[in-house]
């Protein structure tokens, strides 16, 4: 399928997706498109077909805004065909890819990775709140906030470098706030 020229596809194909506590299968397409490439935008078609019919990208809505990943490559559940997933750090949401396996989650671990921007910054706890910019923060249009109160638990990893929160459902979503200097 012929894409435009200022959206680049970083990665595309058939995942299940977990929706409402259950995995779906749906056809999925990472991209970046203008003027958005400080982020990836993640689209979700029901089936390839779907996707195949959109000419372009640049002037559909995304399911949601990518800003960082994270994958648990030997992940077990005894319901689910699912044994690796990817989690996508998005605006709104963290969404979850379920792949067969290792092997079949690597690919996709492995382009966004190399893609991704914007994921590493730095993290501010303030007295009612917990503040992310991106780095460089030159470059940085927005600032995500969350209220210490709604948040649950906590950790650090160390070999992810990476700090990693629980909300409760009061949280919500993180709020982007313009930053200014």
């Amino acid at each position: 399928m012929p894409v435009p020229s200022s959206t680049v596809v970083i990665v595309s194909g058939p995942v299940r997706i977990l929706i409402n506590k259950k995995w779906k299968q749906r056809f999925c397409v990472i991209a970046k498109t203008p003027p958005y490439s400080a982020s990836m935008k993640l689209f979700v078609y029901k089936e390839a077909s779907d996707y195949k019919k959109s000419i372009d990208l640049v002037g559909q809505s995304p399911y949601d805004l990518v800003y960082g990943l994270d994958s648990e490559p030997a992940w077990k559940n005894e319901r689910s065909s699912v044994r690796s997933i990817l989690i996508l750090t998005c605006h709104e949401r963290l969404v979850l890819l379920g792949f067969s396996g290792p092997t079949e989650l690597k690919p996709w671990h492995e382009k966004i990775a190399m893609t991704v921007q914007g994921s590493e910054g730095r993290l501010h706890v303030q007295a009612c709140r917990i503040c992310f910019y991106p780095e460089p923060a030159e470059a940085c249009k927005q600032l995500a906030v969350w209220e210490l109160q709604f948040i649950k638990r906590y950790m650090v990893n160390e070999s992810l470098k990476s700090f990693i929160f629980e909300g409760d459902i009061g949280c919500g979503k993180c709020e982007w706030q313009p930053f200014v200097y």
